[in-house]
């Protein structure tokens, strides 16, 4: 075979592998090296709730607490009292921020007791009304049942009642106060008793006799002692039954 012969038959070889390789199917791209990570799959997931996504439950909420205001209960009595005659009880109730009141008595004689309480602020929202009342049995008070007040922010409220035994002896009286909210906005009016004390109180007699016997004798024993212990009161005693009793004088 001649040179040129042996070209044109490698020229033809070449033609017909090149046709063939375009008739194969295409390669596939090669798979990335070891080294580079796969790509990574998006996969729906809800992450862990930490400490401060923890939402509190409704049934564990802590609720803030509500304002208070300090007052102060303050009631003078008489401990004893005259059957026949009267007194006055006195309850009062006083702003006390400080709680360092001390209760003094108006009368001599009459018994003082403080107490500190502490009631709901709730003046912006609703009407307040102080409720207090006396009762007791074998005294007449002047006035029965509940008696309100309208209750505001750093005032003082007070009651007086005018008692008077009936008969002698140890007697019981009942004082208690309540506070009445009333919703601004309207709604239903609620109670809440904040305070109630016992009193004791004595009816006392002299010799039996009410007050104003014992004042009518005691008038008179002055004055006799008076005209007794005066100059020449044999003499005036005798002028005095002679004007009086001028028949029991003359002579049978």
């Amino acid at each position: 075979m001649t040179p040129r012969r042996h070209a044109a038959w490698l020229i033809a070889v070449a033609v017909a592998l090149s046709a063939c390789g375009s008739a194969a199917t295409p390669l596939q791209p090669l798979a990335p090296p070891a080294t580079q990570a796969p790509a990574a799959t998006q996969l729906s997931f809800t992450p862990a709730p930490t400490q401060e996504s923890i939402p509190t439950p409704l049934a564990f909420a802590t609720a803030a607490p509500a304002i208070t205001e300090e007052r102060f209960v303050e009631i003078e009595w008489p401990p004893a009292i005259r059957v026949g005659d009267s007194d006055f009880i006195r309850l009062s109730l006083v702003p006390d921020a400080e709680g360092s009141l001390t209760p003094t008595a108006e009368t001599a004689g009459h018994q003082t007791q403080g107490e500190p309480i502490t009631i709901p602020n709730l003046y912006d929202t609703h009407n307040v009304l102080a409720v207090a009342e006396l009762s007791g049995v074998g005294f007449e008070i002047d006035r029965s049942g509940e008696i309100g007040q309208t209750l505001l922010p750093a005032e003082r409220v007070q009651w007086q009642w005018i008692i008077a035994p009936k008969t002698a002896g140890s007697h019981t009286l009942t004082l208690a106060l309540k506070l009445q909210f009333v919703p601004k906005a309207g709604g239903p009016t609620s109670e809440r008793s904040v305070w109630a004390r016992l009193l004791k109180v004595e009816g006392r007699t002299v010799l039996g006799l009410s007050g104003r016997m014992a004042d009518l004798l005691g008038v008179v024993g002055t004055i006799s002692g008076g005209l007794l212990g005066f100059p020449f009161a044999d003499r005036v005693y005798a002028w005095l039954w002679r004007r009086l009793f001028p028949k029991r004088m003359k002579a049978p």
